[in-house]
């Protein structure tokens, strides 16, 4: 195998591991509200999650905003992000590139979280550049 299909396999078993096998601790509070997406204009950063005691997670020094229905549960130190359907999206420790998204609680006003565009659908809003290294948002500027 190339070595981006090892890290793909390895990634996947990751996450069947952690949501099949019931291996989450404890629930983990993550700040979460209403996200609009940007028209596909929207930039982002590239830095690693890591998890945050009060929020749960942060990025890039502000703490994270995720889409309504997403939880926090403990994996050892690492926190895992998973959607509404109990999907892992992230996992802390590792590095993603994220676009900004709006909160609805949030409008337009100054930055207090990095609200992300995780579930925006273009290429370039959320990206495990741990398992993808070499694609072109992760690299950092």
């Amino acid at each position: 195998m190339t070595g981006w299909l090892i890290r793909l396999a390895g990634t996947a078993g990751l996450c069947l591991l952690l949501a099949g096998c019931g291996a989450f601790g404890e629930s983990v509070p993550l700040l979460t509200d209403e996200v609009a997406c940007f028209a596909g204009g929207e930039t982002g950063s590239t830095e690693v999650l890591r998890a945050d005691p009060e929020h749960g997670t942060t990025f890039g020094g502000l703490t994270v905003m995720w889409p309504s229905g997403y939880s926090g549960r403990r994996s050892g130190a690492e926190v895992v992000v998973v959607d509404a359907q109990g999907i892992v999206k992230a996992i802390t420790g590792r590095t993603y590139h994220i676009s900004h998204a709006m909160a609805k609680s949030l409008g337009l006003g100054p930055v207090s979280a990095y609200v992300a565009a995780v579930d925006c659908g273009y290429p370039w809003d959320f990206i495990d550049c741990t398992a993808n290294p070499d694609n072109q948002y992760c690299h950092r500027d």
